[in-house]
């Protein structure tokens, strides 16, 4: 469905929950009016856990989308590569509340359409980075040393990598991860994110 100078009026957004969340949200404050069916794919929950975001290098409108949903933020993060240690201390990153972006949500529930609009265009959004399994929270001397969340250590064996991330008082969330092998690490990091946001723009386009 579109105006008569060929934008769309109403959109179908397809795939995993949070990622569809961000994207609703997104539209919904760049084009007021614009009609959303959020079509979730049933296999895949909400998360409850969060997700790891860049703050850093993306676009006001990405940043002002975010901001009301981090619960947590840091200036930077660490990557561990086997033997190789790097920082990134002026990237910032922050810990994403599913609960939060679902309760934004409901703040355009009259734009929100249970069933898809006739000659709506269709958009599908890549997933968040999914943890592989729940993720635990630790109490060790180990995270009261950790001023900035690594975001990639290196997998021993197999196609998962690990995420420390410093909850303050000496708590620390300890996520796996999946990740093809030989994959440069910020690319795993952050690569569904940027895969978003591209979407995002050439459905703008």
């Amino acid at each position: 469905m579109t105006t008569r100078h060929g934008a769309a009026t109403a959109v179908t957004i397809c795939g995993a929950p949070l990622s569809v969340g961000l994207a609703a949200l997104y539209l919904l404050r760049r084009r007021p009016g614009l009609a959303i069916h959020m079509q979730i794919d049933p296999s895949r929950a909400w998360l409850r856990e969060g997700e790891v975001v860049l703050l850093g290098k993306i676009s006001t409108s990405w940043r002002n989308t975010l901001a009301p949903l981090i619960t947590r933020e840091w200036p930077g993060f660490l990557v561990l590569d086997n033997a190789t240690r790097s920082e990134h201390p002026a990237a910032p990153v922050g810990l994403l509340d599913p609960v939060q972006c679902q309760a934004e949500l409901a703040e355009f529930e009259p734009w929100l359409l249970n069933d898809p609009a006739i000659g709506a265009a269709t958009v599908r959004v890549p997933p968040l980075g999914e943890p592989l399994r729940p993720s635990r929270v630790l109490e060790a001397s180990f995270s009261e040393k950790l001023d900035l969340p690594v975001l990639f250590e290196a997998p021993a064996a197999g196609e998962e990598f690990a995420q420390y991330l410093p909850l303050g008082g000496g708590s620390t969330m300890v996520r796996g991860l999946s990740c093809a092998p030989a994959r440069d690490p910020i690319e795993a990091i952050f690569g569904a994110q940027y895969a978003l946001m591209e979407v995002l723009a050439a459905f703008e386009r």
